[in-house]
């Protein structure tokens, strides 16, 4: 089962969303990692082979974060509380439907989901 590490942006109502389906999570605020860059917040997630999920429209730059560079990432790209809820339902149907996030890059919004691998 694939393993998530939240990043600091991500609200807990996501947190809740992604364990009330039976996955582990675990948050940088969990691991006292308040304000680590970009770079080690993926390393981190990369040593504990987990899919980063944020908010942070930078992750979803292939340019910066090349998919086979990492173990996953989904960016949410929620842009009021309405918005979210409807990108938690798109988020729901990824993690029932995907199995393999490893080396590709998520992009959710309040519609659909996109894809990349590497």
């Amino acid at each position: 089962m694939s393993a998530f590490l939240v990043d600091e942006c991500v609200s807990s109502q996501t947190i809740q969303l992604i364990k009330s389906l039976g996955f582990p999570v675990e948050s940088l605020q969990e691991l006292g990692k308040y304000g680590t860059k970009d770079d080690d917040v993926l390393r981190l997630a990369r040593e504990r082979k987990s899919t980063l999920v944020t908010y942070d429209r930078g992750f979803g730059d292939i340019t910066g974060y090349k998919p086979y560079s990492h173990s996953g990432i989904i960016v949410i790209r929620a842009h009021d509380s309405k918005s979210l809820q409807r990108c938690h339902q798109v988020l729901e149907k990824l993690l029932k439907t995907e199995t393999e996030f490893e080396e590709t890059l998520f992009i959710v919004d309040r519609n659909k989901y996109r894809k990349r691998r590497k």
